[in-house]
C-alpha cells in the first residue's frame, strides 16, 4: 500500500470518528432539555380567581431637597432702665422654606418660602363694617401672606464653582455689612482657581433708574495648617487651628434718583425719613461711586483675628424732582469720601468659655451749623449702601425680631467687651456683651449744644438647646442714653433722652 493511499484511509478514519462525537454531544444537550419540553404536555391554565396579582412600588428618587425653619417670638421694649411691661410689644412668627430641585447634578432651581412679617397683637377688629359680607369674628384674621424670598437657578460648570442667577441673597465684601448684605436680583460667582477664591456679581436694588451694585473680590489663603480644631461658636464646629487668609474687594454703586435720607444715606421714596428743601423731596445721583478696601482674618490656635478697612469715594449730583417726572431742579455736586475700620478679637481661653474684643470707627462729616444739610457740602462720612445691616447690639441695632433701632455706621465709634460660654453638651449657650456708642463727629441737638456720647449697653442672651433641632432664646438689653442718642438716625437728639430696656423670648426649629 502506497503512502498516499495510507494518509486517504487514515483521514477517513479521523472523519467518520469526528461525525460520531458531534452526534453524541447533540444527544446529550438534547437530554439537558428533555424535562421542560415533556413538561408542557402536562401544563394546565389557571383560570381567573385561581391567582393573585401583587404590583411591585417602586420608590421614587428623591428630586427635591427640602430644608428650613420657623421662629415664634415675643418682646416689648420699655423707657426706662428695667424693662416694664407698659405696652403689649410685639408677636409674631418666621417661617422660611427652602426647595432645592435635585434632578440634574451641576444644576438647580432653588427656591426660598417665607411669610410676611405680622405682628400677631395687633389684628383685625371684628365686626367693624356694615356690611354683613365684611364682618367678621373678633378672634379671626385676614390670613397670612408668602413671598419668595428667594428664586434662582444654580449652575455649577465645576465642582469648585457656584454660578447663581435671579433672585438670591448676597454677603458682599467686608461680609460684615459695611457695604450691603440682602436679597436680591442679579447674578453671582464664587469660583476657586488654583489657591485663589473669587467672588463677582451684579444685582439691581430698587425700583430708581440704574440702581445697581457691582463687586469684585479676591481672596487668598497665605498658609493653611490642614488641621481642624473644636469650635462650638462656628456654624460647622470646626475651625483651621493655624491659618491667614487676605482678601481684597472693590464695589461699584450706581443709581440715579435714589431718595435721600437725612443722615445721608437711601431711604424709602416719600417716606417719613426722605428729606426736603423747600417742601420738595431730595434725591441724588451717584457718579463713579466706589468702595475698596481689604480684610485679613488669622487663627493662631486659641486666638483669632480678623481686620477690616473700607473705603468709600466719588460725586454725587442732589436735585430735587425725578427723571421719570421730567422735573428734575438741581441743588449741587459734591464729593464724598469716607473710611471705616473694624478689628474683632477672640481668645478662647477655655474650651467652653470665648472672650471677645470688637472695635470700630467710621468717619463722619463735621457740621457747620446746626440746620446744615448734606447737599450743601463735600461728605467725608461713610456710607453704607443700606443702613441697619451691621452688629448684634439688641437695642442700638437691631440684634432681635426688628426691636432694635436699627441705627446705620455712618460716623459712628464703638467698643465691644463680651463673654460667651456654649456647654460641650450643646444644650446650653449663654452671652453677655457690652457696648460703649459715640459719634465720630459731634452733632447739634434739638438745643443746639454739640455732642458726642450716644451710650452704653448691656446685652444677655440665653440660649437652650432641646431635642429634635429645637432652641428656645431669651434676651435681655438695656441701654443707658447719652447727650447724642436720638432713636433714628435722621432725626436731631433731644436734650434728655430716656434710657431704655428691652425683653422678649423666642423658640426655633429648623430642619
Amino acid at each position: 500500500m502506497t503512502t498516499k493511499n495510507k494518509y486517504l484511509m487514515n483521514f477517513n478514519k479521523q472523519t467518520i470518528a469526528t461525525r460520531y462525537f458531534q452526534s453524541l454531544l447533540l444527544f446529550l444537550g438534547m437530554l439537558s432539555f428533555a424535562e421542560p419540553v415533556f413538561a408542557q404536555q402536562n401544563y394546565t391554565p389557571i383560570e381567573r380567581g385561581e391567582y393573585t396579582i401583587r404590583e411591585e412600588k417602586l420608590e421614587p428618587e428623591n428630586k427635591v431637597e427640602i430644608s428650613g425653619s420657623y421662629r415664634a417670638f415675643w418682646g416689648f421694649r420699655s423707657e426706662q432702665f428695667l424693662p416694664k411691661r407698659d405696652k403689649s410689644g410685639i408677636m409674631g412668627q418666621e417661617i422660611q422654606l427652602k426647595l432645592r430641585s435635585m434632578v440634574n447634578s451641576n444644576a438647580s432651581v432653588n427656591i426660598t418660602l417665607e411669610n410676611q412679617f405680622t405682628d400677631i397683637t395687633r389684628g383685625t377688629g371684628g365686626y367693624s363694617s356694615q356690611n354683613p359680607g365684611d364682618q367678621s369674628d373678633s378672634s379671626s384674621d385676614s390670613g397670612m401672606a408668602v413671598m419668595f424670598e428667594e428664586a434662582y437657578l444654580e449652575y455649577n460648570h465645576n465642582p469648585n464653582a457656584a454660578l447663581k442667577i435671579g433672585r438670591h441673597y448676597v454677603d458682599i465684601a467686608d461680609r460684615q455689612g459695611f457695604i450691603y448684605q440682602g436679597t436680591a436680583t442679579g447674578f453671582s460667582q464664587e469660583c476657586r482657581i488654583g489657591t485663589w477664591c473669587y467672588y463677582i456679581g451684579g444685582v439691581r436694588l430698587a425700583d430708581g433708574v440704574d440702581d445697581s451694585l457691582y463687586w469684585v473680590q479676591l481672596d487668598y489663603p497665605v498658609f493653611e495648617s490642614g488641621q481642624l480644631i473644636d469650635d462650638l461658636w462656628s456654624p460647622s464646629k470646626f475651625r483651621q487651628q493655624y491659618s491667614l487668609n487676605v482678601e481684597l474687594f472693590r464695589a461699584f454703586y450706581r443709581g440715579k434718583d435714589i431718595p435721600l435720607a437725612a443722615y445721608g444715606g437711601w431711604t424709602g421714596e416719600n417716606s417719613t425719613n426722605h428729606s426736603k428743601d423747600n417742601g420738595s423731596a431730595v434725591y441724588f445721583d451717584n457718579s463713579g461711586v466706589e468702595y475698596a478696601g481689604l480684610k485679613v482674618g488669622w487663627n493662631n490656635d486659641d486666638f483669632t483675628l480678623n481686620f477690616v478697612y473700607s473705603f468709600l469715594s466719588g460725586k454725587r449730583n442732589y436735585h430735587t424732582g425725578t427723571q421719570e417726572l421730567g422735573n428734575v431742579k438741581a441743588l449741587s455736586n459734591t464729593s464724598i469720601s469716607g473710611s471705616l475700620l473694624f478689628l474683632e478679637m477672640d481668645y478662647h481661653y477655655l474650651p467652653e468659655w470665648k472672650l471677645e474684643v470688637k472695635a470700630l470707627r467710621s468717619s463722619g462729616t463735621e457740621q457747620t451749623n446746626k440746620d446744615s444739610n448734606i447737599w450743601e457740602q463735600d461728605s467725608s462720612a461713610y456710607l453704607a449702601v443700606q443702613r441697619g445691616l451691621h452688629g448684634k447690639a439688641l437695642v442700638y441695632f437691631n440684634g432681635k425680631d426688628n426691636l432694635g433701632d436699627g441705627h446705620s455706621i455712618s460716623n459712628l465709634s464703638y467698643e465691644n467687651l463680651g463673654f460667651s460660654h456654649r456647654s460641650t453638651n450643646q444644650d446650653f449657650g449663654v452671652d453677655f456683651a457690652y457696648y460703649r456708642f459715640r459719634k465720630t463727629e459731634g452733632v447739634y441737638n434739638q438745643a443746639g449744644k454739640k455732642v458726642n456720647a450716644i451710650g452704653s449697653e448691656l446685652d444677655i442672651t440665653m440660649r437652650w438647646y432641646m431635642k429634635e433641632n429645637f432652641t428656645f432664646d431669651t434676651f435681655w438689653g438695656i441701654f443707658l442714653a447719652g447727650e447724642a442718642y436720638s432713636s433714628n438716625d435722621n432725626v436731631p437728639p433731644i436734650e434728655n433722652p430716656q434710657d431704655l430696656s428691652l425683653f422678649g423670648a423666642a423658640l426655633n426649629y429648623s430642619f
